[in-house]
């Protein structure tokens, strides 16, 4: 029941934006990015069905939700258009973490909006001079005095950020970043790393108000060109404020929640781009007549589909291989559900360990493996793959 709602949505909603999105790029125009005006009311969709939030606990609002069916979900979605999925679920990974981590009054502030598809999640690390070397970020953060959502009171950020999936754009009302930065005076390098909520606006009373997160740029990743791909710049006028989630400097222990989903959640989606293409290669391969069996080459002959050719079918049959090994990535997600369990807990450290290590396995080795099935549904399409409709 729950996949069949995914593909109902996916086949209404995201896949015929497919091309669309691809083809119109978000823009960076007066300082806002604008993507398809459609996209709007997709997330606000996903809002309203309960997406955003199915894996929390009924008291939340959600459904409780296996990570393993969560995670098959998203591949559908996925599979009929990976540039709108990200939205969403980008907002899920981050309320999880703010739920995993933060006060009640910050959970309480934040995450209704987020639930609803009003507010956009983000996880933002990257900097300019600092990506997988995290220890070298210089984006600041200092306390102001003031009284904030909570005891934690309230932080003064500066710095950049790049790269961030989704991180500014026009189809919600706000943008909602759990981003990395060193609160001044603290231990160095990765110790030093604490996690904040930085809201794009803050919401004072009933009305939301500019946070000085301002946008420098936007970039388009191959594979999702219809989702922004932000350069951001905050507290340039001094005028960024930030919460603190949780403790100080325990910053990236905490973010590896949401990198370690992220990269289940990026090899599961190269699997679902992979299948979509698999699935495309195969029909055209069915339907496409050239040449005659290796037995039978009387030019009297009718052609036969290309599907029956051996190097066609090795080419196909490599495809199918490889993605089926893909759903290896659904093994980690139920060691992910079985994390409420007594017996899991007492086992704690050894299948974090575990978690961890094929979470990155599964999202570098799924990936690039999946470039070769691409490259052989492309042999496969023969000329047609290379035309642009």
């Amino acid at each position: 029941m729950v996949l069949d709602a995914a593909a109902k949505i996916s086949e209404t909603f995201l896949k015929p934006l497919l091309t669309v999105m691809d083809r119109d790029e978000p823009k960076l125009v007066d300082g806002k990015i604008r993507v398809h005006p459609h996209l709007g009311p997709i997330i606000r969709k996903f809002g309203e069905d309960g997406w955003i939030n199915a894996p929390f606990s009924l008291e939340e609002g959600g459904q409780q939700l296996p990570a393993s069916i969560m995670n098959a979900a998203t591949f559908v979605f996925g599979a009929a258009n990976y540039s709108a999925s990200v939205f969403p679920f980008l907002t899920t990974g981050a309320a999880n973490l703010l739920r995993s981590f933060g006060s009640p009054e910050l959970v309480n502030h934040f995450a209704p909006h987020m639930y609803a598809g009003r507010w956009q999640g983000t996880m933002a690390l990257t900097e300019p001079d600092a990506g997988s070397s995290l220890s070298d970020i210089s984006t600041s953060a200092e306390p102001t005095n003031g009284p904030g959502l909570d005891a934690s009171g309230t932080y003064r950020i500066r710095g950049q950020k790049i790269y961030i999936s989704a991180g500014d754009h026009d189809a919600v009302e706000n943008v909602v970043h759990l981003m990395l930065a060193k609160i001044k005076g603290g231990p160095p390098g990765a110790k030093g790393i604490s996690l904040f909520v930085v809201p794009q606006k803050r919401l004072v009373g009933l009305e939301l108000v500019d946070n000085d997160v301002l946008t420098a740029g936007v970039h388009h990743k191959m594979g999702y060109k219809g989702a922004p791909i932000v350069h951001l710049m905050i507290g340039s006028n001094d005028g960024t404020i930030g919460y603190l989630v949780g403790e100080p400097h325990q910053g990236l222990r905490y973010m590896f929640q949401m990198m370690n989903e992220a990269r289940i959640g990026v090899g599961m989606n190269a699997v679902s781009i992979g299948t979509a293409a698999y699935y495309a290669s195969l029909e055209y391969a069915r339907e496409r007549p050239q040449g005659r069996h290796i037995l039978e080459k009387s030019s009297g002959l009718q052609q036969v589909p290309i599907v029956r050719h051996a190097d066609v079918k090795r080419m196909l049959l490599f495809q199918k291989s490889v993605l089926d090994g893909g759903f290896t990535g659904l093994t980690t997600l139920l060691q992910l559900s079985l994390r409420r369990s007594a017996r899991w807990r007492r086992r704690r450290k050894g299948r974090c360990c575990f978690i961890a290590g094929s979470a990155d396995t599964h999202r570098q080795i799924v990936s690039f493996r999946n470039g070769y099935t691409n490259h052989e549904c492309s042999r496969t399409d023969s000329g047609r793959s290379w035309l642009h409709y």
